[in-house]
Order: structure tokens, then sequence, then C-alpha cells
């Protein structure tokens, strides 16, 4: 009975802590262009998240890279794999596949990647103009 409560206990605070955290991932500020009028709203500054990468899912990345540059594709696909898993939710791991893809000459495949990045991406952030300047480079 006792290490019953003791577990319940355990379990409620693990929960409880869980939920106090501070979620993370940085704050990314993304300027709107200005209307024709140039009013304050058209100008207004958006914030949206991209979600913080790991620096373990990071150093995956940076190995992915590397292995993509060496042509070891895949090694390269192992590592994107273990760095998505790791955050999947952000960008920048999109456009490793992209370029993954694209160096493999599957041109499609590529294409979604690239598009998972730009919706995954503040307009006008790094990712996206990165993302559209790789879709726009697809034959």
């Amino acid at each position: 009975m006792v290490l019953t409560r003791l577990v319940v206990l355990l379990l409620l605070s693990v929960l409880l802590g869980a939920c106090a955290s501070q979620p993370s991932g940085r704050v990314v500020a993304v300027s709107a262009p200005s209307g024709p009028n140039g009013s304050v709203n058209d100008r207004a500054t958006h914030m949206a998240r991209v979600p913080a990468m790991p620096a373990v899912a990071q150093q995956y990345l940076a190995q992915a890279r590397q292995a993509i540059d060496e042509t070891r594709y895949d090694k390269a696909q192992v590592l994107l794999g273990k760095s998505q898993r790791l955050s999947p939710g952000h960008p920048e791991i999109y456009l490793a596949w992209g370029r993954l893809h694209s160096e493999r000459g599957d041109w499609h495949r590529a294409e979604q990647m690239y598009r998972r990045a730009q919706s995954l991406s503040p307009p006008n952030s790094k990712f996206y103009r990165e993302a559209k300047e790789r879709l726009s480079r697809l034959p």
C-alpha cells in the first residue's frame, strides 16, 4: 500500500514537472512586407517559432551533410533519420533531405522535402528562402 502511494506520487511529480517546464524553441522575428498605404499594421513584426534542435540532432545533421559531400548517401540517410527522430519539425533537416534526394537525382522527392521545409519555416526566414532557392534550381 505504501509502495503504491510512493509510485503514484512519483509519477505525479514527473508529470507535473514536465507540465511546468518551459517550452524549448527559439523565436524568430519575421517582418511582414509593407502594404501600399504603409500602415503600422502592414509593417507589424510577426513572431513565429522554429523548434530548437537538440545538440545531438545538430551533430547528426552535420555528419549527414559531410556524408552527402563525400557521396556516402546511405550513411547520410541513416544520419538524417536519426536527426529527424530527435527534431522532427525542424526545417533544416528537410533541407538536408532535399539535398540528399537532389544529389541522387530524385527530383520529385527533393521537391517534396524542400516544400516541407518551406511549410515548417516562417515566411522570409533563412530556411524558407533557402528552400525557395533550391526549388528554383531543380530541373
